[in-house]
């Protein structure tokens, strides 16, 4: 034992649905042992930090325009007309939605292949 190169032990523990969970992915694995395919998911996976603050702002935006056209719709059909000034704020909130999306797109790229 002395000349092991892995000399440290680590201990978890799961309920019942983790551990069946782990099963089913290391018999998946087809890996030749525990240890093995533990030490393949630690050492070679990327590990990646998501911020949710770009999603629940597109969220926001996404619930404000809902709102926005409800109440859009809902003077069309009280009065039958729609205004220019309506249509341009539908499409403001659009270009607003697709800005954000497209920020969103670039931070993942970065991540990908920092």
């Amino acid at each position: 034992m002395e000349n092991r190169v892995r000399k440290n032990q680590l201990k978890i523990y799961l309920s019942d649905q983790e551990k069946q969970i782990f099963e089913n992915k290391l018999a998946m694995s087809k890996l030749k042992s525990m240890s093995f395919f533990i030490r393949k998911c630690v050492l070679e996976k990327e590990i990646f930090v998501v911020d949710m603050t770009p999603i629940m702002k597109i969220q926001q935006l996404l619930s404000n325009q809902a709102n926005n056209i409800n109440q859009i719709a809902k003077k069309i059909n009280i009065n039958g007309v729609i205004y220019k000034n309506d249509i341009n704020y539908i499409k403001q909130l659009n270009e607003n939605l697709s800005e954000e999306i497209s920020k969103i797109q670039s931070l993942i790229i970065k991540k990908i292949y920092k």
